[in-house]
């Protein structure tokens, strides 16, 4: 008996680069189902936010910055922290909060005050910080909210212009 060896022609990797390139595209798929799920559970949330900061204060001179965050559904959220962008921070300092900030921290380059406080639906709540203006300048930048329940945030651009003392 006398065996023929048979002749490929083509591509002999052809099937396993489709193969492979199958395998790819549906862990692409997949990934991309698991993030999209996770995204919308993360929606954003839905808050009234209000910040009141005083647009010009003296060097040395204690000023209160204020806001208020108020849910403009039922839901049930969480204040996780209030961050201070570092422009802003350059010339001011926080001295203390009402209610009392549980810790603060610096999170890239942000100063962030946590409190971990749930936030009553129908009155909202206040956040009042006790700053301080230390040298003169002109200084703004983002005030962050962030929310445990949802991993997300509200964003404000704050301003403050500190004179020098006269005299």
């Amino acid at each position: 008996m006398v065996y023929q060896q048979r002749q490929r022609s083509g591509f002999p990797w052809l099937p396993v680069i489709l193969g492979c390139l199958g395998v790819v595209a549906l862990l692409v798929i997949g990934v991309g189902l698991f993030v999209w799920r996770i995204m919308g559970e993360m929606a954003d949330v839905d808050v009234a936010v209000n910040v009141e900061v005083p647009a010009e204060v003296i060097v040395g001179e204690e000023f209160e910055i204020a806001v208020h965050i108020k849910p403009r559904n039922f839901d049930r959220l969480e204040l996780h922290s209030i961050d201070f962008g570092p422009e802003y921070m350059e010339g001011i300092a926080i001295r203390s909060s009402d209610p009392p900030y549980a810790s603060s921290d610096l999170f890239f380059d942000s100063t962030s005050y946590e409190f971990g406080q749930e936030i009553p639906v129908a009155e909202g709540l206040w956040v009042r910080f006790r700053a301080q203006a230390l040298e003169p300048g002109d200084y703004h930048g983002d005030l962050m909210i962030w929310f445990a329940t949802s991993f997300d945030s509200v964003d404000r651009t704050i301003r403050t212009v500190v004179r020098p003392r006269e005299g």
